[in-house]
């Protein structure tokens, strides 16, 4: 916000201010709102502003709450998904080895990628990240059902103008789509 402040050349204390709470929603505008009715609790400087701000919605130990929520957190989405998240979660954390981020993400992956990511035995957190994402781009990839030997099934080879064939779509292990493809002959 500082920068923000500078690039549009706003020195006074009170313009920032209000700049500040009008993205306010949600309980910090009602806390404002609060502030607004009486004028001798209201901040009047900046500095005083990000202090009272600071002090009203920060978390107690903030890297605390981060350290628990990175031990918490597991993969329910893609590998891609939960990197992301881990990522945000683990730069809250000054100090967090890469060696500590590697087992802390190794640990929340979902079991079957989790067992293959151990196996191949990274060495650093990206690397743990590159291996889950490879793993399960390679087993989550569109599947062709193996009914039938031929390519085209031959009750519905001239069916609707061409042969067809039908195949599903493996997605996050559990969800299931069909798929039709016609394939005209020229």
């Amino acid at each position: 916000m500082e920068h923000f402040f500078t690039v549009l050349r706003i020195p006074e204390d009170w313009d920032r201010i209000q700049l500040a709470v009008s993205y306010f929603t949600g309980p910090a505008l009602d806390w404002w709102r609060s502030l607004e009715d009486s004028v001798d609790l209201r901040p009047t400087t900046w500095e005083n502003f990000k202090i009272e701000l600071e002090n009203t919605f920060q978390t107690i130990n903030p890297v605390e709450t981060a350290r628990n929520k990175l031990a918490l957190l597991e993969q329910v989405t893609t590998v891609r998904q939960y990197a992301t998240q881990f990522r945000s979660t683990a730069l809250l954390i000054p100090g967090i080895t890469d060696e500590e981020k590697m087992d802390r993400f190794i640990r929340g992956l979902k079991l079957e990628v989790q067992k293959e990511t151990r196996f191949k035995t990274p060495k650093s957190f990206d690397e743990a990240v590159q291996i889950a994402e490879r793993y399960e781009g390679v087993t989550y990839q569109v599947q062709l059902p193996r009914t039938n030997n031929n390519r085209f099934n031959r009750a519905n080879r001239y069916a609707n103008g061409g042969a067809s064939t039908r195949f599903r779509v493996k997605i996050k292990g559990s969800i299931n789509t069909n798929f039709l493809l016609r394939c005209h002959e020229v």
